[in-house]
């Protein structure tokens, strides 16, 4: 294997345990804040009030207006701005 392909081998390994990572994180988040979602695909995707949330991204998707956005502590705004609304 040459150089180029460990290097690109590390760094795909890299980011595999950093999704990982962020998976567990986020949904240990919405745990702790008690905050209810189904879980689909082993976890991988998270139906949480009306959003599509993908935690080892980050990425959530808002079921009825499509708007997206980034990270779980932007979701739980998010949630909370729906709530006083």
């Amino acid at each position: 294997m040459s150089e180029i392909e460990e290097l690109f081998s590390a760094l795909r390994e890299e980011s595999r345990i950093k999704k990982l990572s962020n998976l567990e994180q986020s949904t240990n988040i919405l745990k702790e804040k008690n905050i209810n979602f189904v879980s689909k695909n082993n976890g991988i995707h998270l139906i949480v009030g009306n959003f599509d949330f993908y935690p080892s991204t980050g990425k959530f998707i808002n079921r009825i207006t499509k708007k997206d956005g980034r990270g779980i502590f932007n979701l739980i705004k998010k949630l909370d701005n729906d709530k006083t609304a």
